[in-house]
């Protein structure tokens, strides 16, 4: 079994004094090999929700996923897990949401798991993602994130596919001894014309099994069935593959993913679907030493927690909410133009939600995955700015306003787990000079997206089940947000 190491995001690691590496014997080789794999893993990196950010687009060839410092190593703003070997040994290291770090504090499989779960359900949240319905076995897959994935993947998909099978209606056009569909004139007459008249070329719909959806499971089965250690997942990867044998096998994309068309009625194939994508936008795989395979499933938590909240907005807005999107329709996407210039617009906005009233106002939200501290913890210290909402915060704020033509803006931040959830959170008023009319306000919320009872969670069952208090509280808190800044 490969070893554990569980990192948080930003957190400080010292080779030589952190209970993380302590198990380690070669901390320097496992330094370099670590290293080695993230700067390959980069080069070839793919996100799980498409960003426009330059940080995710950047032509750098070296790694952003951790920081490597000569007696110490320090995570960045990406979860998920790498696994990889160094000498003899395997390893696999977990990188966790920093919003459950608790320093000084040693944690138990049992809240890893936790951690994991509350992964699975920001992500069971998300647009086109679902796991919530799933059952979930996280306890029995010894605190191993990717595992518990293909472990509930495989166990869905081969529920769904032992009791149906997908087929697709493709437009198939072919030479036939009798008509079926429609006759091509033009295409008979050639044949008649090379003393073919015995050949009809016809065009007809015919239902396919061996159809491009079930190509992309057939290659996601095949590429996770190679990597996985847990038994009763591999069974259930190779009893898909059994299951689609008459399928062909081909090298599948994500963007292949965006081509498949589902009728609505097939819930559960879109389901299966959308994990596809997941694994296929966010695995990096490549050969190492000796033809070792590395898997790395790594998810910029910013994003991730954007797509959440937009998702959970969008999905349970109460009215006058009429509309969730990402940007405000009819305006200009771009902050600035430049001139002269080919290529004239500058500066995309990037906003992350924009709600629409059925009075035609409007309020745009930004999300912060970082900290937002109280005046308390504050008291007497000068070495964070007020609450952690910093200038470039607001100046990003002001540019949104001006740039949408929304001058009400809320910033949206997580609760940690220490954190108290009723702390007053302030107002910023700015007078635009140009505009003397228009006030914009920046709005400040933090809202609570892990479990009431934390790390001391039962992880059983389904994860709707399990968070179904937490999901209704984030809604009201949401939907309380909204009414505030509206109301204003």
């Amino acid at each position: 079994m490969p070893k554990v190491v569980n990192l948080f995001e930003f957190g400080k690691y010292s080779w030589k004094n952190s209970e993380e590496f302590r198990n380690i014997r070669e901390k320097e080789k496992f330094s370099d090999d670590l290293e080695d794999v993230l700067d390959n893993i980069w080069k070839d990196r793919k996100k799980f929700i498409f960003s426009e950010n330059l940080y995710y687009e950047s032509i750098s060839l070296k790694q952003r996923y951790i920081e490597f410092n000569k007696n110490e190593i320090i995570p960045r703003n990406w979860i998920g897990s790498i696994y990889f070997r160094s000498g003899k040994d395997e390893y696999v290291l977990n990188l966790l949401p920093k919003i459950f770090y608790q320093e000084n504090h040693s944690y138990k499989p049992e809240e890893i798991d936790s951690i994991f779960a509350h992964i699975l359900w920001w992500l069971s949240g998300s647009e086109k993602q679902s796991f919530s319905s799933m059952e979930s076995s996280l306890g029995a897959m010894n605190s191993d994130f990717l595992e518990v994935l293909l472990y509930i993947f495989s166990s869905y998909t081969l529920e769904i596919f032992s009791a149906n099978a997908y087929h697709y209606y493709s437009i198939i056009n072919e030479d036939l001894d009798t008509v079926r569909g429609q006759l091509n004139f033009s295409a008979y007459i050639k044949n008649f014309a090379v003393g073919n008249k015995h050949k009809l070329n016809c065009t007809f719909d015919s239902l396919q099994y061996d159809n491009q959806f079930n190509k992309i499971v057939k290659y996601v089965c095949h590429l996770l069935k190679d990597f996985t250690k847990n038994e009763h997942t591999r069974k259930n990867l190779e009893e898909i593959l059994f299951i689609l044998d008459e399928v062909e096998y081909e090298i599948m994309s994500v963007g292949d993913c965006d081509k498949v068309i589902l009728n609505s009625i097939y819930t559960e194939f879109r389901t299966i679907l959308d994990n596809c994508r997941l694994f296929l936008s966010s695995l990096s795989v490549y050969k190492w030493k000796d033809d070792y395979q590395i898997f790395a499933l790594l998810i910029p938590s910013e994003k991730l927690f954007e797509n959440f909240i937009f998702s959970i907005i969008k999905n349970y807005a109460v009215s006058p909410v009429i509309n969730v999107d990402r940007h405000r329709k009819g305006k200009r996407l771009f902050l600035a133009t430049q001139s002269p210039s080919p290529v004239p617009n500058r500066f995309k906005m990037i906003n992350d939600i924009v709600v629409t009233f059925n009075d035609n106002s409007l309020i745009l939200f930004d999300t912060k995955y970082k900290k937002i501290h109280n005046t308390n913890s504050l008291a007497g210290n000068d070495t964070y700015p007020e609450y952690n909402i910093s200038q470039s915060d607001i100046y990003q704020m002001i540019s949104y306003a001006v740039g949408s033509g929304i001058s009400d803006i809320g910033l949206i931040f997580p609760a940690f787990a220490e954190d108290d959830i009723s702390d007053s959170l302030p107002i910023y008023e700015i007078k635009d000079e140009f505009s003397p009319a228009t006030i914009i306000r920046i709005h400040i919320f933090k809202v609570n997206i892990f479990h009431n009872e934390n790390l001391r969670m039962s992880v059983n069952g389904k994860l709707e089940e399990m968070f179904k208090k937490t999901k209704k509280h984030l809604i009201l808190q949401l939907n309380e947000a909204i009414s505030k800044v509206k109301s204003l």
